[in-house]
């Protein structure tokens, strides 16, 4: 697994993201996770703005299994490309949810 770099701005406003491509492989299952985080950008529609999306194939074959998409503030959907099911893989809010909210910072919560 590499990670995706962590960048903080100060200007125009102060934010942290994280912000790249993600690999993660797993030698047991021989599946593989390709993920590519994207961050702010003036040139950037907001819909793209702290999301994620990826998918998920078989190392051994490049078999494409599942698409990954949403935003890692929010939530992150899982669809199996056989079936056409979609899965919420991550549900920000839920995350959250069980921390205590007075040690959460607003803008974890996508909150400006």
């Amino acid at each position: 697994m590499n990670s995706p770099k962590l960048v903080i701005r100060f200007l125009p406003f102060s934010s942290v993201e994280w912000i790249g491509n993600v690999t993660i492989r797993c030698q047991e299952t021989d599946l593989e996770a390709q993920l590519c985080y994207r961050g702010y950008s003036f040139c950037q529609r907001p819909s793209l703005h702290r999301s994620i999306k990826g998918k998920i194939v078989r190392s051994s074959t490049s078999h494409f299994i599942y698409e990954i998409d949403g935003h890692w503030d929010r939530s992150v959907m899982g669809k199996d490309v056989a079936t056409g099911q979609q899965t919420t893989i991550y549900n920000a809010k839920e995350a959250l949810s069980v921390m205590d909210p007075e040690a959460v910072c607003r803008s974890e919560y996508g909150v400006k």
